[in-house]
């Protein structure tokens, strides 16, 4: 709420924001490593602590199964940041939507994996058979099976 009270102070439109998003690009790798995850039958979701446009455009371009995230804005019809609905989505609200996937797809903690690279994902490292720290915070390199530098090591790991 605090960041998001920010944009709205300081007049964030989404022009500017719809701009900014398409403008960051994807770490080198993580495309091909989807790809090839999807290619051997592996369900992908994005549980995020940031915006759900965000995690609706991963959906979209690295066609993952489901996205959740934090929040969600809603704009005027002069393209000004007038609202925003927060989720429980981080820190341990990222294990509760965890768990329902798990539930829906019938999958044991051992089945699932995650990747993530904050300290908010220390919970939800802790709940799968795999977690990955990928260039990440040092509290969850701490507890994640894996710790990796380039993302494409996830495919020398899980498969």
């Amino acid at each position: 709420d605090d960041c998001l009270s920010i944009f709205k102070k300081h007049g964030l439109t989404k022009q500017l924001f719809d701009k900014t998003l398409d403008s960051i690009p994807y770490n080198p790798g993580v495309i091909e490593t989807f790809k090839s995850l999807h290619q051997q039958g592996i369900k992908t979701a994005i549980v995020s602590g940031g915006l759900i446009e965000q995690a609706r455009r991963a959906q979209q371009e690295l066609k993952l199964k489901h996205a959740y995230a934090a929040a969600d804005l809603f704009w005027t019809e002069d393209g000004v940041l007038e609202h925003w609905n927060t989720f429980p989505s981080d820190f341990e609200g990222k294990v509760e939507f965890m768990r329902l996937l798990m539930k829906e797809y019938q999958l044991s903690k051992q089945d699932c994996a995650f990747i993530g690279d904050g300290a908010n994902d220390v919970f939800i490292a802790q709940e799968v058979g795999q977690s990955f720290a990928y260039r990440a915070h040092s509290d969850l390199r701490a507890v994640a099976t894996h710790s990796i530098d380039e993302f494409p090591e996830i495919l020398q790991k899980i498969l």
